[in-house]
């Protein structure tokens, strides 16, 4: 959360190196993240990190979390792709 990190051959700056980011929700994104567990969503992110809104926007802003959808919800469309239907 505070420490820069290597990770394979490069440097990862600390969560608290992004501008806006404090250090206690740092701290608790690298509490609540686990490689075996991946969050689902951005409301996954929140709820398990315990941050706000304002937090996935700033990630999100800065590259990160950008693979990850808004909601847990799924669409239609993840399970049956751009279907038509109609004649």
């Amino acid at each position: 959360a505070t420490k820069f990190s290597i990770v394979g051959d490069k440097i990862m700056p600390s969560l608290t190196s992004i501008s806006g980011l404090g250090a206690v929700a740092a701290q608790s994104i690298e509490e609540n993240s686990d490689p075996d567990d991946p969050f689902l969503s951005r409301e996954d992110f929140r709820i398990r990190c315990g941050v706000g809104k304002s937090v996935t926007d700033l990630l999100q802003s800065v590259g990160l979390l950008t693979d990850l959808q808004e909601t847990n919800q799924m669409r239609l469309e993840d399970f049956f792709g751009d279907v038509s239907i109609g004649g």
